[in-house]
């Protein structure tokens, strides 16, 4: 069974979004250096900037990994197991991680709101801009996660007999 359009959209999206924020990044770093060594300046809101950019680019590239299966797994314990009870356990892990996800994201979504009064420095930001990227990187794991969630119920297949890694495309 293969992802849902809905999914495969908003996957796809995300993954942009990533290849957007890295090159940004990259681009706001280089111009820093080069400013900072070469030009003698020293440019604190691109700084306040790259790092804000870093945390949404981190949160969401850990929803990329879940969709993805991009994340580091350890199957030793659980490949000992009989195939009934691995999709269990799997099936486990997809909801316990459904669980942790959405109380971060909530929490997250908490936090950014409760400080969107405080602003930074150099660019006078609320901060609750890099705070946001906790919910809704939170919102897009779960997105995947149900998805994944939901080809296993359906199908029956192990995750693990999947390509880990590979786009689902």
């Amino acid at each position: 069974m293969e992802e849902s359009k809905i999914s495969k959209i908003f996957g796809t999206a995300v993954d942009w979004a990533l290849a957007f924020l890295g090159a940004f990044l990259s681009a706001l770093i280089f111009y820093n250096v080069l400013s900072r060594y070469v030009f003698n300046t020293d440019l604190a809101w691109s700084s306040e900037l790259a790092t804000l950019l870093l945390v949404w680019a981190t949160l969401l590239g850990g929803a990329s990994g879940s969709r993805h299966a991009c994340h580091i797994v350890v199957h030793e314990f659980i490949n000992l197991m009989p195939a009934r009870l691995r999709w269990f356990t799997e099936i486990y892990i997809y909801v316990a991680s459904l669980c942790f996800v959405a109380f971060m994201t909530y929490y997250g979504y908490s936090l950014a709101v409760a400080s969107m009064a405080i602003t930074t420095m150099a660019l006078g930001w609320p901060v609750g801009y890099g705070y946001a990227a906790v919910p809704v990187g939170g919102i897009c794991m779960i997105v995947f996660l149900l998805e994944k969630l939901r080809v296993t119920l359906v199908t029956g297949r192990l995750p693990q007999d999947d390509n880990a890694c590979h786009p689902v495309d």
